[in-house]
């Protein structure tokens, strides 16, 4: 009888013991790693990745029925507010107030500076700034003016923000372009 019990017993074991083994499996599977450094590694499952009310089959702004040629109008309303009246200027900028200047909800503008002008508000705000940040080192007029000063006159609020954005769209320093420029205007 002692027999007959131990065998039962293991034979119980033995299935629990497959089963977990079979979760364990399974859960291995349904994992993905995480992280670039092996002793840091941690995982993470394929549900924890996606994002909470996604819906990854639907586009972006396929609830904002924007028809494409009121995108186009927009799109020529944004350049020209930050072109003509270099609206950029501000150092208070947000998609906020450009979207009340434009008389345009803020989602509209998201949507037409994405996919029109194909970047973001920071950056296509940064770029213009950028961009004049580069004819102020250029003229004369202004170079008793500091860099951090220039930066100030085209809206950033931040010398360490205003250089970022100058290297990213450059590929130099504030500083170094404007030795290159006097560099340039220095007769031999």
């Amino acid at each position: 009888m002692n027999l007959q019990i131990t065998l039962i017993l293991m034979s119980v074991l033995l299935v629990i013991m497959f089963g977990l083994l079979l979760w364990v499996i399974r859960m291995m599977l349904n994992k993905k790693e995480v992280g670039d450094n092996p002793r840091t590694t941690t995982i993470v499952s394929k549900e924890a990745q996606q994002p909470l009310y996604s819906n990854s089959n639907k586009p972006k702004y396929a609830s904002y029925k924007l028809p494409l040629a009121e995108k186009e109008r927009y799109t020529q309303k944004v350049i020209a507010v930050l072109e003509q009246e270099k609206f950029y200027q501000r150092a208070d900028l947000n998609i906020k107030h450009l979207a009340k200047e434009l008389d345009l909800p803020k989602h509209h503008l998201s949507q037409i500076i994405n996919e029109q002008l194909g970047t973001n508000f920071i950056d296509l705000i940064n770029r213009y700034r950028v961009e004049a940040a580069k004819e102020k080192l250029q003229a004369s007029e202004f170079q008793e003016l500091n860099i951090p000063e220039i930066g100030q006159k085209v809206g950033f609020k931040a010398k360490s923000t205003f250089y970022a954005a100058f290297k990213k769209y450059t590929g130099s320093t504030p500083g170094d372009f404007r030795k290159g420029v006097q560099k340039l205007n220095t007769p031999i």
